[in-house]
Protein backbone atom coordinates (compact mmCIF):
# COMPACT_ATOMS: atom_id res chain seq x y z
CA UNK A 1 0.00 0.00 0.00
CA UNK A 2 1.62 3.19 -0.97
CA UNK A 3 2.06 6.23 1.96
CA UNK A 4 0.76 9.46 1.91
CA UNK A 5 2.79 12.32 2.40
CA UNK A 6 2.53 14.04 5.93
CA UNK A 7 2.55 17.53 6.29
CA UNK A 8 2.19 17.11 10.39
CA UNK A 9 5.91 16.03 10.48
CA UNK A 10 7.03 19.28 8.93
CA UNK A 11 4.05 21.46 10.94
CA UNK A 12 5.05 20.23 14.09
CA UNK A 13 8.60 20.61 13.47
CA UNK A 14 8.00 24.21 12.25
CA UNK A 15 6.19 25.16 15.02
CA UNK A 16 9.24 23.62 17.37
CA UNK A 17 11.03 25.69 16.04
CA UNK A 18 9.29 28.86 16.32
CA UNK A 19 8.72 28.20 19.97
CA UNK A 20 12.21 27.66 20.29
CA UNK A 21 13.49 30.85 19.19
CA UNK A 22 14.28 33.39 22.12
CA UNK A 23 11.02 35.92 22.34
CA UNK A 24 11.44 39.01 20.74
CA UNK A 25 11.45 42.02 23.23
CA UNK A 26 10.35 45.35 22.52
CA UNK A 27 12.79 48.08 23.43
CA UNK A 28 12.07 49.26 27.07
CA UNK A 29 12.25 53.22 27.47
CA UNK A 30 15.58 53.10 29.05
CA UNK A 31 16.96 51.31 25.81
CA UNK A 32 15.11 54.26 23.50
CA UNK A 33 17.61 56.78 22.12
CA UNK A 34 17.00 60.10 23.82
CA UNK A 35 19.93 62.02 22.09
CA UNK A 36 18.16 64.39 20.16
CA UNK A 37 18.44 62.45 17.28
CA UNK A 38 16.70 63.88 14.23
CA UNK A 39 17.65 61.51 11.83
CA UNK A 40 15.16 58.48 12.18
CA UNK A 41 17.31 54.85 12.65
CA UNK A 42 14.62 53.30 9.77
CA UNK A 43 12.72 55.07 7.33
CA UNK A 44 9.43 55.38 8.82
CA UNK A 45 7.04 53.19 6.86
CA UNK A 46 3.46 54.62 7.48
CA UNK A 47 2.02 58.05 7.49
CA UNK A 48 1.67 57.95 10.97
CA UNK A 49 4.98 57.22 11.80
CA UNK A 50 6.58 59.92 9.21
CA UNK A 51 4.04 62.21 10.99
CA UNK A 52 5.17 61.29 14.77
CA UNK A 53 9.13 61.89 13.46
CA UNK A 54 8.27 65.23 12.26
CA UNK A 55 6.77 66.33 15.40
CA UNK A 56 9.45 64.74 17.02
CA UNK A 57 12.18 66.61 14.71
CA UNK A 58 9.98 69.95 15.51
CA UNK A 59 10.44 69.12 19.01
CA UNK A 60 14.11 68.71 19.23
CA UNK A 61 15.09 71.24 16.88
CA UNK A 62 13.12 73.64 18.75
CA UNK A 63 15.37 73.29 21.93
CA UNK A 64 12.64 71.66 24.34
CA UNK A 65 13.73 68.45 25.77
CA UNK A 66 12.43 65.54 24.88
CA UNK A 67 10.17 63.60 28.21
CA UNK A 68 10.77 60.13 29.40
CA UNK A 69 8.04 57.81 30.43
CA UNK A 70 7.57 59.01 33.45
CA UNK A 71 7.28 62.94 32.39
CA UNK A 72 4.60 61.83 29.65
CA UNK A 73 2.59 59.55 32.45
CA UNK A 74 2.74 62.50 34.73
CA UNK A 75 1.83 64.93 31.72
CA UNK A 76 -0.88 62.72 30.42
CA UNK A 77 -2.59 62.70 34.13
CA UNK A 78 -2.20 66.32 34.27
CA UNK A 79 -4.42 66.84 31.20
CA UNK A 80 -7.41 64.15 32.39
CA UNK A 81 -7.62 66.44 35.40
CA UNK A 82 -6.24 63.45 37.84
CA UNK A 83 -4.67 63.48 40.62
CA UNK A 84 -0.57 62.30 40.66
Amino acid sequence: MPTIPSTVGRDSLARETELSKPPVEPPRPADLRSDGATVPPAAPRTELGRRLWDIRRRIVTSGVPLLDWDQIEAEVAARRGERT
